[in-house]
C-alpha cells in the first residue's frame, strides 16, 4: 500500500499562490515564514485529500476551479497578514 500517495488537494494549489504572491509582491524570501504561511493558509481551508491530483481537477467545473482560486487566495492572503504582523518574526529580520 501507498498510504504517502494520499495528499491534501489544496497544498499544491496553495504554494503556488505563495510563491506568485509572498515571493514576488512582498519579497518574502525566509523559508520559515514561508512555511508559516503555507500552514496557516492550509489551516483556513476545508481538508480535502485526494489520491490523484488529475482525477480530481478533471471532474471541477470551471466555477469549481474559480471558487477554490479564490478560497485559496483569500487563505494565503490573511496568512500573509498573520506573519507579517507576528513579532516572532520581526525578531528574526
Amino acid at each position: 500500500m501507498d498510504f504517502e500517495a494520499v495528499h491534501n488537494f489544496y497544498k499544491p494549489i496553495v504554494i503556488e499562490h505563495i510563491l506568485a504572491r509572498a515571493a514576488l509582491d512582498l519579497g518574502i524570501s525566509d523559508p520559515v515564514k514561508l512555511t508559516d504561511i503555507l500552514a496557516l493558509s492550509l489551516s483556513r481551508l476545508p481538508p480535502r485529500y485526494v489520491l490523484n491530483d488529475i482525477d480530481a481537477t478533471n471532474n471541477l467545473s470551471a466555477e469549481d476551479h474559480d471558487s477554490i482560486n479564490k478560497r485559496v487566495a483569500t487563505a494565503v492572503n490573511e496568512a500573509i497578514v498573520m506573519v507579517k504582523d507576528d513579532r516572532r518574526h520581526q525578531r528574526r529580520d
